[in-house]
């Protein structure tokens, strides 16, 4: 009996903890910040397209690719209500032709849509 509990014991300490929600908020913070010129850096769910509007009932006009998954954003706009349940909408440079065009705020990581200081378009 004693060694079943001394191995439940140690297997308790050994076992993995999930992340706390201040430690999971913390790491994407980390990972997605405003730079001091008010552009997003932050990850994304690369590969993804990037349009060439926001304002209609879907995105318009494919303008480029973003297969980087850490990414620079320019400006944020008020858009279209996309499936991220709101309508902001990040402007960044295409990896695949360097042509600018717009991702829905679902396919960014931050914790905040816009985040603070964030240049607005």
């Amino acid at each position: 009996m004693k060694l079943r509990i001394a191995v439940a014991a140690a297997a308790a300490l050994l076992a993995p903890t999930a992340p706390t929600a201040s430690a999971t908020a913390e790491a994407a913070s980390a990972l997605c910040f405003v730079r001091a010129d008010g552009w997003l850096y932050c990850e994304n769910d690369a590969p993804e397209k990037l349009w060439g509007g926001y304002t209609k009932p879907s995105p318009v006009n494919l303008r480029d690719y973003l297969y980087t998954n850490q990414s620079t954003f320019k400006c944020w706009a008020h858009g279209t209500l996309h499936n991220g349940g709101n309508d902001i909408w990040y402007y960044a440079q295409g990896d695949k032709y360097g042509n600018w065009g717009w991702l829905a705020a679902q396919n960014v990581h931050t914790l905040v849509d816009p985040p603070a200081r964030m240049n607005k378009c």
